[in-house]
């Protein structure tokens, strides 16, 4: 491999450790989707929260993202 082979793979490297520690982590997946479903209620936290409380009801062993992404999901299937 030659000096700029291994360059251009570092420079990859670190952009993608980079993007997953500041963006791809799990937590602010999660931050980023409640956000986004906030968004979705016009802005209602309280809902959100209500509707997250209850697919945690539907399935106590889900995770709390899990039950968020499954919120969405409801809400996207019930508003068509």
């Amino acid at each position: 491999m030659d000096a700029t082979s291994l360059t251009l793979l570092v420079l990859v490297v670190a952009a993608v450790a980079a993007w997953w520690f500041f963006q791809g982590s799990p937590a602010a997946r999660e931050r980023a989707d409640l956000e986004r479903f906030v968004g979705r209620l016009r802005g209602d936290r309280e809902m959100a929260e209500r509707l997250i409380a209850h697919e945690l009801g539907r399935d106590p062993s889900l995770t709390r993202h899990r039950a968020l992404l499954d919120a969405m999901q409801r809400l996207s299937r019930d508003r068509r």
